[in-house]
C-alpha cells in the first residue's frame, strides 16, 4: 500500500491563523535582516519542526544572532537568540497579530534589539480558531511537498532558486529563471523571465489547496497544449496553470503525478522564454 496525504478538513480557520502568524514572524527579518537581493531574507523554510527563518544578524547587533521558528510539535513561536531558545508564545492562545507584534517587539527589546515591525503588513489580517491536529497535518502536507519540489528543481536546467514559504502569499514554493530580461520596475529596471513552481494552501482565487506554476512572461498560446489529468490553465487572477490538491492527495502515485505536472509545465513554457524567443 502507497502512501497517500491527508485532505485537510475544517482548514480555514487554522489556515488564516497560521497565515497571519507567518507574516509576523517574516517581517521579524525583513526588519533586522541584511537583505538578500532576491528577497530570500524574509521567507521561511521547512525544517523537522516546522518553518522556521534563517539564521540572521541583526544590522545593528552584529554579536547576537537570531532565528524564529513556527513548531508544529509544540504548536508555539520560538525566537532563539545565539541558537538557544529565548522566547515562546503559543499559536493556541487566539493571539492578534498585533499582539503577537507587541510580544516579540517587547521581548526583542529585553535582549537588546531594537526594533519596530511594520504592522502595515499586517493590516487586514484576520486569526481564527487554531487546530492543532489539522495544523499538523497541513505541516505532514509541506514536509512531503517540500521535498519533491527538491526534486524537480533539480531536473531543471540553468539559473533555479530554492525553496521557500513566502509569508505574504503563504505559498511554498521556488523559482527557474531565464536569462532573457523583461523591462521591470524592479532590479536596476529589468527582472529575468521566469517561472514559479508551488504550493498554494487556499486563497482569495481558490478556496482550496492547490499546487500551481505561473510562467511570466505568460504566453496566451500556451493554453492550447494539453495539461495532465486534474492540471488547468488558470487566468482568473493570475496566469498559469493550477492542479486541485484534494484532485491527487489520496492517489499512491501522488509524487509521481505532481512531478509530471510541474515537468510539463517547464517543457511547455521554458522554451518560449528563453533569450531567442524574447529577442525576436
Amino acid at each position: 500500500m502507497g502512501f497517500t496525504l491527508p485532505i485537510l478538513r475544517d482548514w480555514e480557520s487554522t489556515r488564516k491563523t497560521l497565515h497571519a502568524y507567518a507574516k509576523v514572524v517574516g517581517s521579524v527579518p525583513r526588519a533586522l535582516a541584511s537583505p538578500h537581493p532576491r528577497w530570500w531574507h524574509v521567507s521561511l523554510k521547512v525544517s523537522e519542526r516546522g518553518l522556521q527563518t534563517d539564521r540572521f544578524h541583526s544590522i545593528e547587533n552584529r554579536g547576537v544572532s537570531l532565528q524564529l521558528l513556527m513548531d508544529f510539535h509544540d504548536h508555539a513561536i520560538k525566537i532563539f537568540r545565539n541558537d538557544t531558545l529565548s522566547y515562546q508564545i503559543s499559536m493556541c492562545d487566539g493571539l492578534t497579530v498585533q499582539d503577537l507584534a507587541e510580544k516579540i517587539e517587547a521581548h526583542l527589546h529585553k535582549i537588546g534589539i531594537s526594533v519596530e515591525l511594520e504592522i502595515a503588513i499586517f493590516e487586514g489580517t484576520v486569526v481564527g480558531i487554531y487546530n492543532s491536529t489539522v495544523a499538523e497535518d497541513y505541516f505532514r502536507i509541506l514536509t512531503r511537498v517540500e521535498g519533491i519540489l527538491k526534486k524537480v528543481l533539480a531536473k531543471l536546467d540553468g539559473d533555479v532558486g530554492i525553496v521557500n514559504l513566502w509569508p505574504h502569499n503563504f505559498d511554498l514554493a521556488f523559482e527557474w529563471f531565464s536569462e532573457a530580461l523583461i523591462p521591470s520596475e524592479h532590479q536596476n529596471g529589468a527582472s529575468p523571465a521566469q517561472i514559479n513552481f508551488g504550493f498554494a494552501p487556499g486563497d482569495i482565487t481558490h478556496a482550496r489547496p492547490y499546487f500551481y506554476s505561473n510562467p511570466w512572461p505568460f504566453d496566451e498560446n500556451l493554453t492550447e497544449n494539453s495539461l495532465p489529468s486534474g492540471a488547468q490553465w488558470f487566468q482568473q487572477s493570475w496566469q498559469g496553470s493550477l492542479l486541485a490538491y484534494d484532485t491527487v492527495a489520496s492517489d499512491e502515485a501522488f509524487e509521481e503525478k505532481l512531478e509530471e505536472y510541474f515537468l510539463t509545465i517547464y517543457r511547455l513554457a521554458s522554451p518560449q522564454l528563453s533569450k531567442s524567443m524574447l529577442s525576436r
